[in-house]
């Protein structure tokens, strides 16, 4: 997916159990970087639905008087934790990748 600087991107990450079945109230804890190392982030989705699904948000930045904004290009966002009551995450990293433009 495409995003312009100024957007929120929104990630959505799916929590399964071993046997496939959702996991609620997860939260999943995203690293963001860009493929030059201009920017990084991290961030906390809350927790997750009935279906399993959580959702963590990354506000970026649109250009300002002598400011350039987030940096554009592409970045990758990769699962580092994944934490719910009864459940010991697998450590099995998933990764994106998304684009930002000016």
């Amino acid at each position: 997916p495409d995003f312009v600087q100024g957007d929120t991107v929104t990630i959505r990450a799916t929590v399964l159990d071993a046997g496939g079945q959702p996991v609620l109230n997860a939260t999943v804890t995203l690293d963001i970087l860009h493929i030059d190392g201009l920017e990084s982030a991290t961030v906390t989705s809350g927790p997750s639905d009935a279906n399993g699904i959580a959702e963590a948000s990354w506000n970026t930045s649109a250009p300002r008087k002598g400011r350039g904004g987030t940096a554009t290009g592409s970045y990758t966002v990769t699962t580092s934790n994944v934490e719910a009551t009864g459940y010991t995450w697998d450590n099995n990293e998933k990764r994106t990748t998304f684009n930002l433009s000016p």
